[in-house]
């Protein structure tokens, strides 16, 4: 199979197919983004909806930075790493601009991820720690350009250093995470 060949292993290949679909998702729902928090808002469930968001960034950092065993380290760090984000996230004045936290550190965990099962089944990989922020803020960017051609959308530039600051969060947390897990089981 052609595409088999793109990819180092299926485990890399389903981690791509996640990168298409929440990238796929963050531009689809662009222009019909401020009608979905308008029915959030109006229904009461918008900052709910933002705790569902934190407990994905969680779930995907827990489950990409921690390997194996889950340990009373991993867990203290983890909880840092949680506070973190909440002191992020309570810093954003406008609900929907937490948004990007949410989707940008989703998306360069998966890139993250799927760079590094490349790099260990013995693809070339320069940094996946750099290639991921780097693409993932690529990515940011090119969301507000997208949003500057929309009618009812603006290009904001506190949005792309959301986009670039989750995708540094997500990457270093899930880095950090690895290292201390290895550490731990030594």
């Amino acid at each position: 199979m052609i595409i088999m060949g793109l990819f180092t292993s299926s485990k890399e290949r389903h981690l791509w197919i996640a990168v298409a679909v929440v990238l796929t998702t963050i531009y689809a729902t662009l222009s019909v983004s401020h009608a979905i928090s308008t029915f959030l808002r109006d229904k009461g469930i918008l900052e709910v909806t933002f705790g569902i968001g934190m407990v994905l960034i969680a779930t995907t950092i827990l489950l990409f930075g921690v390997r194996k065993d889950l340990n009373i380290t991993t867990l203290g760090v983890t909880s840092g790493i949680l506070a973190v984000y909440m002191l992020v996230l309570v810093r954003i004045e406008i609900p929907e601009e937490r948004t990007h936290i949410i989707e940008y550190s989703v998306l360069a965990a998966f890139i993250y991820m799927a760079l590094l099962e490349r790099k260990q089944n013995g693809g070339h990989v320069f940094s996946p720690l750099l290639i991921a922020i780097l693409t993932a803020s690529l990515a940011g960017l090119l969301d507000e350009v997208f949003q500057y051609m929309l009618p009812d959308r603006v290009f904001d530039i506190r949005d792309i250093l959301f986009n670039c600051t989750a995708a540094l969060m997500a990457v270093v947390s899930i880095m950090t995470l690895n290292r201390i897990s290895v550490l731990t089981r030594r």
